[in-house]
Formats: structure tokens, C-alpha cells, sequence
């Protein structure tokens, strides 16, 4: 599936093309009208997140690209992982634990959210924001409480709360970021496919 969105190339920060590939499905590629040939080409690749259809990409855009006034120094990549989670896994999730540390669980607001909290401090939170009707989990947990679950804690209780509700989750995380991947799968989420963000910006004092 190629979808087509325009965007004012007069901006300083734009995403020229966004892949969302979950594995086994058609690929959605959202692209400019000037890289609709390129979208086609990768709705035709097995992984149109590959580093062959990667290359395409920068093979294909960075003329167009550098018309419009973007610089090769200001292009770059996000790769993420999309996790999903179809059942809940009856996580506990009580109201304080014996490390002093209490826990809050709010879904009938939005963005609904589900946090750790010591010394009446918030010390880690998972929020949810529904996009498309997919509530996206993300999480957050200050440097110096790291390490003791709180994150994999609030997300999977907050997911589970929302299956419960006949919602559809999923977490989005950077294929680097180890301590993020840790903290889906151990909340009970399974990798499902792939987010590539290709974004761009406007070069600076380069004679264009």
C-alpha cells in the first residue's frame, strides 16, 4: 500500500518517507508525491526496511532532497521496533510494594497513565496515547530509580487494563535501545514489525 501525504518542503524539519511494516503484512509507506516511484519500488521488496531497501532510499531521494535546499550532513534515520500485545498477563500491580514504593493506575483519563511513586514522587510512568485508534505505551523513569522494574511494572499494567478494555496496544522503541526492548518484552509485548522515519533538515550557511 503506497500512501501518498504532501507536506510544505518550506520547512525547516520534514519526513519526506515513513515506512510502517509489520512482518508478514503489506507495508503502508507514506511518502511525498516527488518519491512516489521509490514507494512503489519498495512496496515491492520483501523487508522494505532492509539495508538494500535503505540504500534505495538514499539512492533515490537525496537528489530530489538536495533541490528543495536539504544537505546530506542533515539527513538522518530512525529505525524503531513495534511491539504489540493482544492478551493481558495478569500482571500484579499493588497498590505498595515493601521498597516503600506506591503505585497508581489511571485509564479512565486521558492520556491514561499508570506510575510509581516513592516519597511522593513520581519515580517511573507509562502514558498512552491513542493513535489510530492504537494506544502507543511509552515510559519513564528517573536515572537514579533505573534497574528496579518500575518501567516493565507500569507498562505491563497499564497495557493490561487497556486489552481488558477491548483496546488495541503497542510500544514503539528504538532497535538500539536495549533497556527499552527489555522493558516490552518483559511486559508481556511480541515484536510484530518495523517503523522507519527517514527525516530531513534545511542546510545552513551551504550556498543553497
Amino acid at each position: 500500500m503506497v500512501i501518498i501525504r504532501d507536506i510544505d518542503s518550506s520547512k525547516d524539519v520534514v519526513k519526506p518517507i515513513e515506512i510502517e511494516y509489520i512482518y508478514g503484512e503489506e507495508a503502508k509507506i507514506f511518502v511525498v508525491p516527488e518519491l512516489d516511484l521509490l514507494a512503489k519500488l519498495l512496496v515491492n521488496e520483501k523487508d522494505p526496511t532492509s539495508d538494500s531497501s535503505l540504500a534505495l532510499i538514499w539512492e533515490m531521494s537525496a537528489d530530489y532532497l538536495r533541490s528543495i535546499g536539504y544537505t546530506d550532513d542533515r539527513f538522518r534515520t530512525r529505525r524503531d521496533i513495534i511491539f504489540i500485545k493482544n492478551k493481558p498477563t495478569d500482571s500484579y500491580f499493588p497498590e505498595c510494594d515493601v521498597s516503600g514504593c506506591c503505585s497508581l493506575l489511571l485509564n479512565k483519563i486521558e492520556p491514561p497513565y499508570a506510575a510509581s511513586i516513592i516519597d511522593r514522587k513520581i519515580v517511573s510512568a507509562a502514558t498512552a496515547k491513542k493513535v489510530n485508534g492504537i494506544y502507543e505505551l511509552t515510559v519513564e523513569t528517573a536515572p537514579a530509580y533505573r534497574g528496579n522494574g518500575y518501567a516493565k511494572r507500569n507498562v505491563c499494567a497499564l497495557s493490561d487494563r487497556l486489552i481488558r478494555e477491548g483496546e488495541r496496544v503497542r510500544y514503539l522503541c528504538s532497535d538500539n535501545n536495549i533497556a527499552s526492548v527489555s522493558v516490552a518484552l518483559g511486559s508481556g509485548f511480541e515484536k510484530s514489525g518495523v517503523k522507519y522515519e527517514y527525516t530531513v533538515r534545511k542546510g545552513i550557511n551551504h550556498g543553497i
